[in-house]
């Protein structure tokens, strides 16, 4: 297991840690509170943490590389650690229109605190390094 492998799985348990995923026109965010009920799963292949409020899935493949940056905000400081891999790595499926996948047999809804059947997930199109999977209606 590689350094940034590590990283991951340590993080996905911190509450105070919070994740995006963004291209161009889309982004992903998840979030939660140090006090709210979390369903945590680590196995060999994977990570997720899911909440009420919604929920995130990593896979870490063995060449991630964590690269850190910060910034200044209006209060302060901002520090970011982007998980990057090398380009021949990181090109999705490179659809060139928007599509429908199907049932995502692999929600994260269906093992965590939720029981409510995924929306069918739409891949964006146009974007290299993005094709986000999953899109739940989770939460009031």
């Amino acid at each position: 297991m590689s350094a940034a492998s590590d990283l991951v799985r340590r993080e996905i348990a911190n509450p105070d840690t919070q994740w995006s995923l963004g291209t161009f026109g889309a982004i992903a965010e998840f979030a939660r509170d140090c006090d709210e009920p979390v369903h945590l799963s680590q196995s060999a292949d994977a990570v997720s943490a899911v909440t009420a409020r919604g929920g995130i899935a990593l896979t870490p493949h063995q060449g991630i590389r964590p690269f850190a940056s910060e910034s200044t905000t209006k209060s302060g400081w901002n520090q970011r650690i982007a998980l990057c891999l090398p380009a021949e790595d990181c090109a999705m499926n490179r659809r060139s229109a928007l599509t429908e996948l199907g049932p995502d047999r692999d929600a994260l809804c269906q093992v965590g605190l939720h029981e409510r059947p995924p929306l069918l997930p739409i891949a964006r199109c146009g974007s290299v390094h993005s094709g986000p999977r999953h899109m739940h209606e989770l939460g009031g």
